[in-house]
């Protein structure tokens, strides 16, 4: 798991670090706000551009990570919930939700992020 420090943050470290592991899908859990919607698909036409499956993080109209958890509780089951229903911003059809995706990596495929 990573940061990119904002919506401008995502930086040519962070680049290089998930070619260099082999990064294979990425969450995007920007703001739910303008901003945070165009810099979303901005970063992931990008990471698609390297190879990587990008999904984003659809929490409510106006809030962001932090705001959510400490709003939704349990915090760790409410941030699952949207994890697993976060959108698919690639072209074309995915093997399904988000979710799906990472059952069938538990049992086996490989993955990572």
């Amino acid at each position: 798991m990573t940061a990119s420090y904002g919506v401008n943050g995502f930086t040519a470290d962070h680049r290089a670090a998930f070619a260099q592991h082999g990064t294979e899908r990425v969450y995007i859990a920007y703001d739910r706000d303008e901003a945070g919607d165009k810099a979303a698909a901005k970063l992931a036409e990008e990471l698609i551009e390297m190879g990587i499956e990008c999904f984003r993080v659809q929490f409510p109209k106006g809030m962001d990570a932090n705001e959510y958890a400490l709003k939704v509780t349990p915090a760790a089951r409410s941030l699952g919930v949207l994890l697993n229903k976060a959108t698919w911003l690639g072209k074309g059809p995915t093997c399904g939700s988000a979710g799906a995706r990472d059952r069938a990596t538990a049992s086996g495929s490989k993955s990572s992020s």
